[in-house]
């Protein structure tokens, strides 16, 4: 078996670093989640840590997205119940 070079392949299931996690984009309405939060960020090791991107790219803004993401954590109060806000240092397509 050959090794595959190819960069897009290799990103689908390499995060682009350490600090990039899995995760699933949502719309905040779906599975009956408060409509508060626009957007949401569903980590794929950790399906009950939900994230609210407070500066999701528009051209992010897709549900059933799968990304890798890096963020780090905001301190404000929460849009939605069920989700704590971040803000998105990278994010890329997996």
């Amino acid at each position: 078996m050959e090794p595959n070079n190819d960069p897009v392949q290799s990103s689908l299931n390499n995060p682009p670093s350490v600090n990039h996690l899995a995760a699933r984009i949502v719309t905040g309405n779906s599975d009956g989640l408060d409509p508060g939060c626009p957007w949401l960020l569903i980590i794929e090791d950790d399906p009950k840590r939900v994230l609210d991107p407070i500066n999701l790219p528009e051209e992010f803004q897709k549900a059933e997205t799968e990304v890798w993401v890096a963020f780090s954590g905001m301190r404000r109060m929460n849009r939605c119940p069920e989700a704590n806000p971040v803000w998105i240092q990278e994010i890329v397509l997996r």
